[in-house]
């Protein structure tokens, strides 16, 4: 816990070692602990002004590897070896998407059915993405029933963003280590491109983890599951249930070109703007430590995901939009699964210490 000066006022609450505080989550003793330099920087009075939530007892993100990576260098960087798999998988889905899907459409055109499952499909794996990869598994804002989390893995996986623990993994280190270049998997700081997709086409070591900081994940069955059988996984929800939906809707190639194909590319970068643009464009608000920016236009972009200044600030709150006209539909989606009963423990930060954090700045 800290006060509004971010300085440590007691370390006997039990937390996790990036400071979540244990709330109505099952107990795992060895993971909660403070990390041995947050102890040593609290007791010489050091204000935490890195990228962890400042000024609140229960807005940081969840835990990350209780230990410090190793101490790369840039030459470790320019040294990094392609992942061919991943330049040759971005280059022709890209390439597919810009001339085949276009020439299809002029030669033989799309149905309705077509264009609906593309939107359909769009939504469903973006708010997996949202919802369940981010908000769910990487921060722990709320609990969900296991028919929810089957969905959003199914969809998850066909958003073919990597496996959740691999997915998130990578995130709670983004978060533990926000803007390090040698640490954090996609610091903006490296650039636009890096921060966009250039951080998954060579094995960087910032990128490689040990899995330490995911423990809880793997205890979800679901998540280990889909982890165990992620390729098999990928092909069945890319091109099995496209076509399927598009046989069982009477344009087999239109679907699988516009809900398959397209619904693909546009929904990787719409998750990719959220490592880029948002932390590029917009205002701070809430906290000035790191590059992260509130947008509303990125929020269009990224399924309300764009007000990222204020979730690098309180990362342990279900909402991203914290305004109740922000757009924000894993918001809203997460509000109705409780309301039905289907989620629960949906974690707030008071408003109180929101104001409190705009007044700071």
């Amino acid at each position: 816990p800290r006060d509004a000066s971010g300085r440590c006022t007691s370390w006997l609450r039990p937390v996790t070692p990036a400071g979540l505080p244990i709330v109505n989550r099952r107990r795992d003793p060895a993971r909660y602990h403070p990390g041995s330099s947050d102890v040593e920087r609290c007791k010489a009075g050091t204000p935490m002004t890195d990228s962890r939530n400042v000024g609140a007892t229960d807005s940081s993100p969840p835990a990350a590897s209780a230990a410090l990576p190793q101490a790369y260098t840039e030459e470790d960087f320019k040294r990094a070896p392609r992942l061919w798999v991943n330049i040759w998988l971005f280059a022709l889905t890209f390439l597919g998407a810009v001339t085949v899907v276009p020439w299809y459409g002029i030669v033989h055109g799309y149905s309705t059915a077509a264009w609906v499952s593309l939107v359909v499909l769009m939504g469903a794996t973006g708010l997996a993405i949202s919802g369940g990869y981010h908000r769910l598994w990487s921060h722990g804002t709320y609990d969900a029933h296991w028919t929810v989390r089957l969905v959003y893995m199914i969809f998850g996986t066909m958003s073919l963003e990597s496996s959740i623990l691999t997915w998130s993994t990578g995130h709670r280190d983004h978060h533990r280590y926000v803007d390090d270049n040698l640490r954090d998997p996609y610091s903006a700081k490296r650039g636009f491109w890096f921060s966009h997709m250039g951080w998954m086409l060579r094995d960087y070591p910032s990128a490689r983890s040990d899995r330490s900081n995911v423990k809880d994940i793997l205890r979800d069955p679901i998540a280990v599951f889909q982890d165990r059988h992620y390729v098999p996984l990928v092909l069945a929800t890319n091109i099995g249930l496209p076509l399927l939906l598009g046989w069982a809707l009477g344009d087999v190639w239109g679907v699988f070109l516009l809900g398959g194909l397209l619904r693909l590319v546009l929904n990787h970068h719409a998750t990719f703007f959220i490592n880029s643009l948002a932390h590029a464009v917009g205002s701070q608000p809430y906290t000035d430590a790191n590059t992260a920016r509130d947008s509303t236009l990125i929020a269009l972009l990224t399924y309300g995901e764009g007000y990222h200044n204020f979730h690098h600030r309180y990362a342990s709150d279900y909402r991203n939009g914290v305004r109740w006209w922000h757009f924000d539909p894993a918001k809203w989606l997460i509000f109705v699964l409780a309301k039905v009963g289907l989620a629960h423990g949906l974690k707030r930060i008071p408003d109180v210490t929101i104001q409190h954090a705009r007044l700071e700045m």
